[in-house]
């Protein structure tokens, strides 16, 4: 239904407020600009957003390495088993 929650909202808000008045008063666009940026990042749609998905890729990609183990096996092919055939269907000749 709503685009941000009531957190994000809140802050979005008051940092809205806060770079509006350093952009009239100091001329300083990087506020503004980290709060538009905020506001994209969190908003909402079926209950992710693009900040969750980042952090979620981070600690996948980043934080939380992966483990992987091979194992070393001799070159040759293992040798098949041999096929059993059940006693109540007897193979066709």
């Amino acid at each position: 239904m709503w685009l941000w929650k009531l957190s994000d909202l809140a802050i979005i808000g008051v940092s809205a407020l806060i770079s509006i008045l350093l952009l009239t008063q100091l001329r300083l666009f990087p506020p503004i600009v980290a709060t538009a940026v905020y506001a994209f990042l969190t908003i909402q749609f079926d209950g992710a957003s693009v900040k969750d998905f980042l952090r979620h890729a981070i600690n996948y990609f980043v934080a939380k390495p992966q483990f992987y183990a091979w194992e070393v096996s001799d070159c040759e092919p293992k040798a098949e088993k041999k096929k059993t055939h059940h006693a109540r269907y007897p193979q066709a000749r």
